[in-house]
């Protein structure tokens, strides 16, 4: 089927329309934001302290995922759906406050967490990263409702102008009070986010009502989030394990360093897929009974993603030991194979992962998803054992790569298979 010039442009004009400039405005800014503080870190500071830091931060990455139990994943998927604005606002009203107690549990168990798993420096910054899940809980939950209400516009300028007061005060603070002061930014970072989307919402802010969830709505919403959260680690636990397995197995922070610098490029592209998904998520949410719309969309999504994805990572594969050079120094050349290796399993977590995992997600396949993150989980951390003993941190990576193809084959047979199945009844 031949598809038009014209076409095309009608196409992306749509899109331009209903927001998809903004999303991407929003991925691309933050992501350069957040990766251009992440080279001033690595370039301000020895290799040992950031590995330090990289320890910490990856064992917080483990308990993230759980922030404010995932509601924020129910008021996106349940509060896009067609369903009356008052049961919409109990939704919100249920998810902010139950949200907040669990992150209020969270803050008790971390200093906890920080005593048996870590030592020394990393302890230490671990401890001071406590209060995160509070205010990052915050930021999402009124980002969410923006997305909800496809406020574009105002979900970017959110992030933007967020992302710039971080960067500004990450440069200011990390001279003062060294890896400390950037762990104190991002609380900054946070707390201007939630501040600006609410504020953003104005009218749409109001979630007073007086109609209650009953408690086995609320079962499937907490039921629902936990889900999320666990078939997340999709997306993370990969480079989560790899690091931890890292630093277990050759025990130097300055390998932790290497590896974590190795991932930031692979890691800050997924605004790539990221900010499709952002823009698609409540228009697949919409639609996810209407399987002749899915069927034919899915198609258009996945070739988009690819095409994208592939001229990147192709870019990044070729270029890789000048980027590490001026992004890094020569202290970091040990990182260019990880970094080639990384780039090919974001061509293909990027595409297939990202786009099948949400899509499962959206038409609530969220137990397949769990199934698939704890089968491919353990085979990762079983392949991390096995290559890291011949391979040093490169045997991480092509654990994750490995690991990356069969999550995502798993994902597109599934939910191909769930189409067909559907479109037959």
């Amino acid at each position: 089927m031949r598809i038009s010039v014209a076409t095309i442009k009608e196409q992306i004009v749509k899109l331009k329309k209903h927001g998809l400039g903004d999303v991407f405005i929003s991925s691309v800014f933050t992501e350069l934001i957040g990766f251009i503080a992440s080279v001033f870190i690595v370039r301000t500071f020895s290799k040992e302290a950031y590995g330090y830091y990289a320890i910490a931060y990856n064992i917080y990455g483990y308990i993230a995922v759980f922030i404010g139990c995932g509601l924020n994943n129910a008021v996106l998927q349940y509060c896009s759906e067609t369903r009356p604005n008052d049961e919409k606002k109990s939704i919100y009203q249920f998810c902010l406050k139950f949200g907040s107690v669990f992150n209020v549990i969270l803050l008790a168990l971390m200093p906890f967490v920080a005593l048996i798993t870590l030592n020394g420096m990393p302890r230490h910054y671990f401890i001071i990263m406590s209060g995160w899940p509070f205010v990052a809980y915050l930021s999402n939950y009124f980002l969410m409702r923006l997305r909800v209400i496809k406020d574009n516009r105002h979900f970017m300028l959110s992030n933007v102008i967020s992302a710039t007061v971080f960067l500004i005060c990450a440069f200011a603070l990390s001279k003062i009070l060294g890896i400390i002061g950037y762990i104190v930014a991002l609380y900054i970072k946070y707390v201007s986010s939630a501040l600006l989307s609410s504020y953003y919402l104005k009218g749409s802010n109001n979630t007073t009502t007086n109609i209650k969830l009953d408690k086995k709505f609320q079962y499937e919403l907490i039921k629902y989030s936990l889900i999320c959260c666990l078939t997340n680690f999709a997306s993370t636990i990969m480079m989560l394990v790899d690091v931890t397995c890292v630093n277990y197995f050759i025990g130097d922070p300055s390998f932790v360093a290497t590896y974590k610098t190795a991932t930031q490029i692979p890691t800050a592209l997924m605004f790539i897929p990221t900010s499709v998904i952002v823009f698609a998520f409540p228009y697949l949410a919409e639609n996810n009974t209407n399987i002749k719309w899915l069927k034919s969309n899915t198609k258009k999504l996945t070739i988009g993603v690819f095409a994208i994805n592939f001229v990147v990572s192709s870019a990044v594969f070729l270029l890789a030991p000048i980027i590490v050079r001026i992004l890094w120094g020569e202290k970091y050349l040990d990182a260019v194979q990880i970094l080639r290796i990384l780039t090919i399993n974001f061509l293909v977590t990027g595409t297939f992962n990202k786009v099948y995992g949400n899509l499962m997600v959206a038409v609530k396949k969220v137990n397949i998803n769990l199934l698939k993150t704890v089968i491919f989980s353990c085979l990762n951390v079983i392949l991390d054992i096995i290559l890291i003993r011949f391979y040093g941190s490169t045997g991480a990576a092509i654990a994750t790569l490995i690991v990356s193809i069969g999550s995502s084959a798993f994902s597109y047979i599934y939910y191909h298979y769930w189409i067909k199945k559907r479109l037959v009844i």
